[in-house]
């Protein structure tokens, strides 16, 4: 690590532009893992650093992403593809992806902190505030994106920094002013439509999509953004509401719901107006050449991507039926090969040992089971799941 390599802030190699800049000419151009590593752990060492002024802080972070973003869209080109990878390279993208959106995300967290809390030379990057605000909620859609990928819960700390981005971009009038940068995938855009893209794609129904759609469906909304509105008031149609002062997910937003003054509002009426649109160009096996999906894809397979957006949106899923309290454990194993293995283990066709669950709740369609963060790297939407509760001598699927 950097910080145990130099001992004052001269010797930083980071301590200023130039010798940053040749740090980044000697790392590995052709090697997107050890890039990205390398960047992770220098964004790690500059979100703990309290030496650097704030304006410098700030210029080395965005250089690193700079830096870092062919790279970071390489790898997550060979991460959400439509092609089968194995699972060892899946593991080791996942990974490397993972620790750069992180890191990266923290990094400029801790400078949003130090100006934030008003920390000494703050005033030398007042008049790049807006731009902090907007590259940070970037960062967060990134490692929100590779989360969800894998289905991880959400620490409580996103949606807590997101609501403090929120408060002070509302109190020093920057939700609206115009922002364009390189690394923000979004050209042309604003605080606000930063955080209504983030809210908004995260808020439709991700965790019942596959990896790939996770991806699809924010290049989508991520295009579209401009036609979401946030909004402090309350107007019939809102579809998800985000309260600042008690930050959690966003909700839904119901005939039984409570407005308090702390809730600002997210409105996608426009944007389903851009998914029919959208969709009715796809259906033609048309992609429209301003859409920035990240690789190239079958158009079919972004319509069906837009149709659930429109459907999630037009026609919100709702819970069927009660969900109740049990505790019982079953065997579960993920995959059309791996339940064929199962089952014909008495053959001796081999096949992994089955995963060992404890159900929480069940319903008349369904399961929740809270599954531990390693060792189920392989479980996803829309891939066969065999099951064997305790005590049957059958399997089901």
């Amino acid at each position: 690590m950097l910080s145990s390599l130099f001992g004052n802030k001269s010797e930083h190699p980071l301590a200023n532009m130039e010798s940053a800049k040749m740090l980044l000419a000697d790392l590995p151009a052709n090697d997107a893992h050890k890039f990205l590593a390398e960047i992770a752990d220098w964004m790690e060492v500059l979100a703990v650093n309290t030496e650097f002024k704030m304006d410098h802080l700030f210029a080395i972070v965005r250089l690193l992403d700079d830096a870092a973003q062919p790279h970071a869209k390489k790898l997550t080109r060979e991460f959400f593809t439509p092609h089968e990878i194995n699972q060892f390279q899946e593991n080791r993208l996942w990974t490397t992806l993972n620790n750069w959106s992180r890191a990266t995300a923290v990094a400029y967290f801790s400078v949003f902190k130090r100006y934030f809390n008003n920390d000494k030379g703050s005033s030398t990057i007042k008049v790049q505030v807006h731009l902090l605000l907007a590259h940070t909620i970037n960062a967060y859609i990134a490692q929100l994106k590779f989360i969800c990928a894998r289905y991880d819960a959400i620490e409580q700390s996103v949606w807590e920094n997101l609501a403090q981005i929120y408060k002070c971009a509302e109190l020093q009038k920057l939700l609206d002013t115009p922002v364009s940068a390189p690394s923000i995938s979004t050209a042309n855009t604003t605080v606000k439509n930063q955080l209504a893209r983030l809210l908004s794609w995260y808020g439709c129904g991700l965790n019942a999509m596959s990896p790939l759609s996770i991806h699809i469906s924010e290049r989508i909304v991520a295009h579209d953004c401009a036609a979401i509105t946030l909004e402090k008031f309350y107007t019939q149609g809102d579809f998800l509401s985000f309260d600042v002062d008690q930050p959690n997910a966003p909700k839904r937003m119901s005939d039984e719901a409570t407005s308090v003054p702390s809730m600002c509002f997210v409105s996608l009426l426009g944007m389903q107006t851009k998914l029919e649109a959208l969709i009715k160009t796809l259906a033609k096996n048309v992609l429209p050449n301003e859409l920035n999906l990240g690789s190239d894809y079958e158009a079919q397979l972004v319509c069906d991507v837009a149709q659930k957006l429109l459907d999630f949106l037009k026609i919100p899923p709702t819970r069927q039926s009660p969900r109740r309290n049990i505790k019982i454990n079953l065997a579960a194993i993920s995959s059309f090969e791996a339940v064929v293995a199962q089952l014909t283990a008495g053959l001796n066709l081999g096949g992994n040992k089955p995963l060992q669950w404890e159900l929480v709740d069940i319903s008349a369609n369904g399961f929740l089971t809270i599954l531990p963060p390693q060792g189920f790297e392989s479980l996803r939407i829309g891939s066969l799941l065999g099951i064997q509760p305790a005590g049957m001598a059958n399997w089901g699927a």
